[in-house]
């Protein structure tokens, strides 16, 4: 997928953040704030305008900061699903 596909997926997979299999078993963090390190400051679940700006500020702030490498908004080629996407079985 392209970049402007990563972000959609993104804003998409943010929109249902806590309905995520891995959120309700308590796997990952309740909020994206609390996995962001940042303070609370969205209801949820998120409207579109709030996983919109949650969704920039991961790849503009968040990702950055982990990696120099992690410009998300141009990278070209990321991958949804499929063997590639799966750790166990790459």
């Amino acid at each position: 997928m392209s970049a402007a596909d990563y972000y959609q997926h993104m804003v998409d997979t943010f929109l249902g953040w806590r309905d995520h299999p891995e959120v309700r078993a308590g796997n990952w963090p309740a909020t994206l704030e609390e996995a962001f390190g940042i303070a609370p400051q969205y209801q949820y679940p998120l409207s579109r305008p709030d996983a919109e700006a949650v969704t920039g500020y991961f790849m503009d702030v968040y990702a950055p900061a982990r990696s120099a490498r992690n410009v998300l908004r141009a990278f070209e080629g990321f991958i949804g699903s499929g063997p590639e996407s799966n750790p166990a079985t790459a």
